[in-house]
């Protein structure tokens, strides 16, 4: 079979019984319906990841005030996760304006991606097709017209969630007023 007829009836699988994926970096629990095995033994399911997990590292002006309602507000702010696996989308609230934000893999700043986002809920595809193994996707806000994104869930093709990507060691403090910001 190829990988996209399986993520495809992995998905339908998943969605007919129901699952909730795993929270706190567990991998997601093998059944018959919910994962195929590969040949080095891992079990591969398509997993939920909900704003409150400590596998996501925020970064930037986000109001972590609700948790399971995380809200970012200005642009140049982040999300990023670790996993263990070949795929992984965003589902998020944009707000009512279009938006602008960048996906950054595998923390190859070369090959970004630049995506809009119409008001409303958006899903945003972060990484597709890519080799299994561990990989991050990091998702930057761009753009800010006045709308707080709210991110809802990640769903992720492969094994487990992993620890989240590090925080940068170093920072820059800008001082100014809104022209600084572009």
């Amino acid at each position: 079979m190829t990988s996209r007829l399986i993520r495809a009836l992995l998905f339908s699988s998943i969605l007919i019984a129901g699952c909730r994926g795993p929270t706190g970096g567990e991998a997601a629990p093998a059944t018959p319906d919910s994962g195929v095995v590969t040949d080095s033994g891992e079990t591969v399911t398509t997993f939920t990841v909900l704003p409150d997990d400590p596998g996501i590292r925020y970064v930037g002006r986000w109001n972590l005030s609700d948790p399971t309602a995380p809200e970012l507000g200005w642009q140049g702010g982040s999300l990023a996760l670790a996993f263990q696996g070949t795929d992984a989308t965003l589902t998020l609230d944009a707000g009512n304006a279009k938006e602008y934000a960048r996906i950054i893999v595998d923390g190859d700043q070369t090959t970004t991606s630049h995506v809009a986002l119409l008001p409303g809920p958006n899903t945003v595809v972060l990484a597709e097709n890519l080799d299994s193994g561990p990989h991050t996707v990091e998702f930057v806000r761009e753009t800010y017209w006045g709308t707080n994104f709210i991110p809802r869930e990640i769903q992720v093709t492969g094994s487990k969630l992993l620890e989240p990507p590090p925080k940068a060691t170093r920072s820059i403090e800008f001082y100014g007023d809104s022209n600084l910001a572009g």
